[in-house]
């Protein structure tokens, strides 16, 4: 007996408003669920594909954002609530940074939180109060103030291992004192990402890898 496919439309709007709520916005946002009828009424999904352009999720800003994920286990119901995970899910996919998209989630928890580590730990620097960032081929720029003394930091992206990104060369000025870490840092991310590429580009960076989502219970 031949599958019908008349569901995955209703499945990708209905997943498309979950992606939503996770979501601080997003400007434009394209779900498509792939799958059988069959398949899709016990909430298994042969395939999900995610488009969006400058979504911000945990402050976060996203320039554009591409994602795949295959045989993704949904909340059964099609109808009167929003589908939902209840398996964990590998993502696979791109992300495109701009410099406009880093200035904008100077302020997000993942990044203070990045920058807090570096600082604290390569630079012996803290207290900053970052205002302004860029990104290009030659690496990662930052400026910030601490208690009205101006702060950089200069730095190259390199994505070593799926884990760790090394900052390398990597320089602070603070005021009219300048030092230089010739042996960088490692940048340990979460054992939830995966990086396969980093690549600096001339108004940003190009980032693929996978990502575990794992569902709230």
């Amino acid at each position: 007996m031949l599958d019908s496919y008349l569901l995955a439309p209703i499945a990708s709007s209905a997943l498309q408003l979950w992606v939503r709520s996770q979501l601080d916005r997003v400007t434009a946002l394209e779900v498509e669920v792939v799958g059988g009828d069959r398949a899709l009424l016990h909430g298994q999904v042969e395939r999900v594909v995610l488009r969006a352009t400058k979504a911000v999720y945990r402050g976060l800003q996203l320039g554009k954002a591409d994602f795949a994920a295959d045989r993704v286990r949904l909340e059964p119901s099609l109808f009167g609530r929003w589908m939902q995970p209840t398996a964990p899910v590998t993502i696979v996919g791109e992300v495109r940074l701009h410099s406009e998209d880093l200035r904008a989630s100077l302020a997000s928890l993942l990044l203070s939180r990045a920058l807090t580590e570096i600082c604290a730990t390569a630079l012996q620097v803290d207290g900053v109060c970052w205002t302004w960032v860029a990104c290009d081929r030659a690496g990662l720029r930052l400026w910030g103030d601490r208690a009205g003394e101006p702060v950089a930091i200069q730095a190259g992206l390199h994505a070593i291992a799926p884990q760790v990104i090394w900052l390398s060369p990597l320089a602070v000025t603070v005021g009219q004192s300048r030092r230089v870490l010739p042996e960088g840092y490692r940048l340990t991310l979460g054992s939830e990402i995966a990086l396969e590429t980093l690549q600096l580009e001339a108004e940003g960076m190009r980032i693929s890898g996978c990502v575990w989502i794992v569902p709230e219970r």
